[in-house]
């Protein structure tokens, strides 16, 4: 990562705009706040030029996201206009005083009118871009409203641990041996300002930690995740607060996904099997990703406690084939794990094996588990 590089722009940076995803979850959004209060604690002037998700969700008597709460968007150049058709200028000048500055017109031959002086916003006063989460920036530039140089003026530092990410940017600090975006805010934090990792900021960071790997359940899990929370146990962070944070605040989408694996799950003769399937539709209704699925699989397991084994069959919505994961006791994942090539993570078991069709699925998956069984 640019770390170094990066920490030198943040030095020499005065305007700085974060950019987070219009759905940003806890990961992002306590990423987010973490810079933002840092920055501002630097001297710095923090704005956003798109709109914040809401906060709402946190249904907590003090908001952590206390920087959010209060952002607003970065200051704009106040341009005057002169129409000189209408008014001819010979001359323009300005006096600085100490509580005002005179802006004098010399006309040229007729007076100047009032109607032909107009003001509008000019352009944003930024220096550096901080892209937080965003894999790819392009439909940003498109779809945004800002002007279109806006990206290409600033210096773009890329914060992501998306192995979807695009590698835009003039910084890039994208790691997927990071699980979270909060781990690599907390290594920047670390190397820069390490004063700046109270308590109540590593609570921050180790809550968007638990969303961003359900907590600690995710198949993507890396060891150098569990090194970081540790760091940030040590450095005061509140384990049960980071916890309830990361409950208080799961995105309404999430428990959308979990209905539509609910309502799509059947249960075996002998209910010893529980099947559940997920379309690419789904996820793109509900605005999630496949790295839900462990959330989505305890989701199932905690609905039908009774199973022996859940199947959770879905559509990655990238590559449009079918997955298959299977939770249960540990000794049906071993049997599983004996019978399957995979990976394993927590307590999910991922076939490495893809499939054209959810029928497909099902038909090889169901003597594997009757075997397992």
């Amino acid at each position: 990562m640019d770390m170094q590089n990066a920490i030198d722009v943040f030095e020499k940076s005065e305007h700085v705009g974060i950019i987070i995803p219009a759905h940003a979850g806890l990961d992002i959004l306590a990423s987010a706040e973490v810079l933002n209060r840092v920055l501002l604690h630097q001297g710095k002037i923090v704005g956003f030029p798109l709109p914040l998700p809401t906060l709402t969700r946190f249904h907590m008597s003090d908001t952590p996201f206390t920087a959010l709460a209060s952002a607003q968007a970065l200051p704009k150049e106040f341009v005057i206009s002169v129409d000189t058709i209408q008014s001819p200028v010979s001359q323009l000048r300005y006096e600085k005083q100490e509580d005002h500055i005179d802006i004098t017109l010399s006309p040229k031959s007729i007076p100047i009118q009032e109607g032909s002086i107009s003001f509008h916003p000019g352009k944003t006063q930024c220096d550096t871009v901080i892209a937080i989460g965003i894999p790819d920036i392009e439909p940003l530039k498109a779809s945004t409203g800002l002007d279109p140089d806006f990206f290409a003026q600033n210096p773009v530092i890329n914060i992501d641990s998306s192995p979807e990410n695009t590698g835009y940017g003039t910084i890039h600090l994208t790691e997927t041996a990071h699980a979270a975006v909060s781990e690599i805010v907390s290594l920047v934090i670390r190397d820069w300002r390490p004063q700046e990792l109270t308590p109540d900021i590593s609570t921050l960071l180790l809550a968007g930690i638990l969303e961003h790997t359900n907590a600690f359940s995710a198949i993507t899990l890396q060891p150098e995740t569990f090194t970081r929370a540790a760091s940030l146990l040590q450095n005061g962070a509140d384990y049960e607060k980071a916890l309830a944070l990361e409950s208080n605040g799961r995105d309404i989408t999430l428990l959308q996904l979990f209905g539509r694996a609910s309502v799509r799950s059947k249960v075996s003769r002998d209910r010893h099997i529980v099947w559940s399937f997920l379309t690419r539709e789904d996820f793109e209704k509900t605005n999630r990703s496949s790295r839900d699925i462990p959330a989505t699989a305890a989701h199932i397991k905690k609905e039908f406690g009774f199973a022996h084994a859940i199947a959770l069959v879905w559509q990655d919505p990238e590559t449009k084939k079918i997955r298959a994961d299977i939770t249960g006791t540990e000794e049906t994942r071993t049997r599983i794990r004996a019978r399957a090539e995979g990976e394993n993570a927590a307590s999910l078991f991922r076939l490495t094996r893809t499939f054209a069709t959810f029928q497909e699925a099902e038909e090889y998956l169901s003597p594997l588990l009757g075997e397992a069984l």
